[in-house]
């Protein structure tokens, strides 16, 4: 099986890329695509595909600004330029959070929410509680913000210059 990676953004990325997710899905919901049997729920692994870049892509530099409130789409848009280093991540490391969650009700007013979509860095490593680590680890302080300055959008802009 080709390596799991997320979504491919073709207008930024210049390197055609392996795209394939998993969901846990109910069997009176099936997909296409390869199941395995978790309890009374399957593994959908869709087939992967390769997703070409435009061939008008954009060439110039690119600063993407993550913090600890990123997750989902959002890591879903940020882990393809940290994956061909097409990018430089500045911030905080987000939630690691697929968005995908598995939600059971207690019935005594208590829920939990589980990540029920398995998604994997490209070499395999875990996703899910971990997170996409930027290239440049930088959190704005109370000093910051109480002079209204913004050093992670100060950062992005030097780098693209």
């Amino acid at each position: 099986m080709p390596p799991k990676e997320m979504v491919r953004t073709p207008h930024l990325t210049e390197t055609p890329k392996h795209v394939v997710e998993e969901n846990l899905v109910k069997p009176e919901n099936p997909e296409r695509g390869y199941f395995e049997v978790m309890g009374d729920h399957y593994l959908l692994s869709s087939p992967a595909h390769i997703t070409q870049p435009e061939p008008d892509c954009y060439h110039g530099k690119v600063a993407i600004l993550i913090n600890a409130k990123c997750a989902s789409a959002c890591e879903d848009f940020v882990e393809p330029f940290k994956d061909s280093h097409r990018a430089t991540i500045i911030g905080e490391t987000p939630q690691g959070s697929s968005g995908q969650p598995f939600y059971y009700e207690f019935g005594n007013g208590m829920s939990v929410g589980i990540g029920a979509k398995l998604l994997t860095f490209p070499d395999g490593s875990r996703f899910e509680g971990v997170g996409i680590a930027p290239d440049i680890e930088l959190k704005p302080t109370v000093d910051d913000l109480s002079k209204a300055r913004d050093p992670v959008m100060e950062k992005a802009v030097e780098l693209v210059k």
